[in-house]
């Protein structure tokens, strides 16, 4: 529910990730692994990845795979 409201524009930005900060490391990657459901669900595709990017506020290099 709080991944849809941050995606909505309902809770600030800061305040998700003050959530998921706090959330464990299990908790953190069952929560990713939703917003890549929800992402599916909304047919992202990959031209939609840069204004994603820009849109939320981190480091293009931030989101790469370790």
């Amino acid at each position: 529910m709080i991944l849809n409201e941050l995606a909505q524009g309902l809770r600030p930005t800061a305040e998700g990730v003050e959530w998921f900060e706090g959330l464990s490391e299990v908790d953190q990657r069952k929560a990713l692994h939703t917003l890549v459901l929800f992402c599916g669900q909304a047919r992202a595709r990959e031209d939609d990845v840069p204004e994603s990017i820009a849109r939320s506020g981190i480091r293009p290099t931030h989101t790469r795979l370790r």
